[in-house]
């Protein structure tokens, strides 16, 4: 599962939002909402560099969605200042 949600991070536009996700972070902590923006940017910028320095795309999406495991992790344990 997380290695499919990295690959959609992976396609994705960091700095535009569909609409369906809008209705979705209606009524969202501003914070949360944030904090998982900033996850995805992250998770998508780490993807690119392993890519850039020859990693494989597999190698690459693993790494994501490590790195998206620990963004739940923190969301889950309040560490999302």
């Amino acid at each position: 599962m997380l290695t499919e949600a990295t690959k959609g991070i992976k396609r994705s536009n960091p700095y535009t939002k569909s609409k369906r996700l809008l209705l979705r972070q209606q009524g969202q902590s501003p914070s949360v909402i944030a904090y998982a923006d900033r996850g995805s940017k992250r998770i998508k910028q780490k993807i690119a560099k392993l890519e850039r320095n020859g990693k494989s795309a597999n190698v690459a999406t693993m790494a994501g969605a490590r790195e998206l495991s620990c963004f739940i992790w923190g969301m889950m344990t309040g560490n999302i200042a």
